[in-house]
């Protein structure tokens, strides 16, 4: 949870009594190769802090799966379409290597949010951070 502390304080400059709210919701997971974290059709609860490892998100095919996103140590992961509107992924998720991630389910975010000096800025950086990976990676295949 030290690599997530000190991720936030450079890039969120946050307070320690909302770190101290911010990390009491923070479950830690860890997960081997190839576990699949969201399958289609499921529900995104969380929005999750990669501390090591690899994620790849994917759309599954019959014959060849979509890969449209990794996520890598320091990173923001999320089925976030999903997560935002709770309604069911269209894609998924699984560990590409032995992963470590850090959790926050969505209830406990929307208590971060009311609770927190903090806690909607670094939901909207979270939310930013996806939404700009997404674009930088539509931008390169189109072109």
């Amino acid at each position: 949870m030290d690599q997530i502390k000190t991720s936030f304080k450079q890039r969120f400059d946050i307070s320690e009594s909302d770190w101290e709210i911010f990390s009491s919701k923070l479950v830690k997971f860890q997960y081997l190769k190839n576990h699949n974290l969201l399958k289609a059709g499921q529900i995104e609860n969380y929005l999750s802090f990669v501390e090591k490892g690899i994620i790849r998100l994917f759309i599954p095919k019959e014959e060849n799966d979509i890969t449209f996103d990794f996520a890598f140590e320091n990173d923001f992961v999320s089925g976030y379409s999903s997560f935002l509107t709770q309604t069911p992924s269209i894609y998924e998720m699984e560990t590409l290597t032995d992963t470590i991630i850090w959790r926050l389910k969505f209830e406990d975010l929307q208590t971060i949010y009311k609770e927190t000096k903090i806690g909607n800025f670094i939901g909207r950086k979270a939310g930013e951070d996806l939404f700009l990976k997404k674009i930088q990676k539509r931008t390169v295949s189109s072109e």
